[in-house]
């Protein structure tokens, strides 16, 4: 991570994702953007305005920040407190999060192969 990406800004780090993204070539470096989310120190300001729930919603509320060209989507995910989800998996893709305010309990559970 360079000396600029060592405090990042919101839109510092939304410019990173989408260049990542935006390679013609190769998957892009999810270490790097790990680095990069890890940098950004939360400020309610830089994204209150994905900040939405919807009431009618009994879970979490997905906010569209961006749809990086086709390639990735970054959501804003919204949930009331004590809530949860069902055991599932982003097979096939890279999810990346960042906890932008408040606590989060993740519970990681051994997916066997299909040789198990």
């Amino acid at each position: 991570m360079t000396a600029k990406e060592s405090q990042m800004s919101w839109e510092r780090l939304l410019a990173v994702i989408n260049e990542e993204f935006s390679k013609v070539k190769g998957e892009p470096n999810i270490d790097h953007l790990k680095k990069c989310m890890q940098a950004y120190t939360s400020n309610i300001s830089d994204w209150e305005k994905y900040n939405m729930f919807d009431p009618q919603r009994i879970r979490y509320t997905r906010n569209l920040v961006d749809e990086g060209n086709g390639k990735y989507n970054l959501i804003v995910l919204c949930w009331p407190e004590a809530q949860g989800s069902p055991i599932h998996n982003h097979a096939g893709s890279h999810c990346l999060m960042k906890i932008l305010r408040g606590p989060i309990k993740e519970t990681m559970f051994y997916w066997p192969n299909k040789s198990e």
